[in-house]
């Protein structure tokens, strides 16, 4: 991921790789989280003013509503080499 110094912004690139290679990579714990672990404040403090906004409530979010998505996976493998055919 790319971090821009100016704003502060985090950017990710998706491209297509070979599905044997997806397969391959997969079992060694590359997939990316669906919720970055280092960004995990940063997180909590942006879902915390959607949901504020949403429903006029400005409460802290409990751990237990966020908990459940650090563990799902995206299915998306960090740094795997591009498809041969793109």
């Amino acid at each position: 991921m790319i971090r821009t110094k100016e704003h502060d912004n985090e950017v990710s690139v998706f491209y297509p790789i070979d599905g044997n290679v997806y397969e391959k990579l997969k079992a060694t714990g590359k997939n990316m989280d669906y919720i970055d672990k280092k960004t995990l404040e940063h997180f909590k403090i942006g879902f915390a003013r959607t949901v504020a906004s949403a429903t006029n409530n400005s409460r802290k979010i409990p751990n237990f509503f966020i908990n459940p998505l650090l563990k799902v996976k995206t299915g998306v493998i960090e740094g795997a080499p591009l498809a041969t055919d793109f």
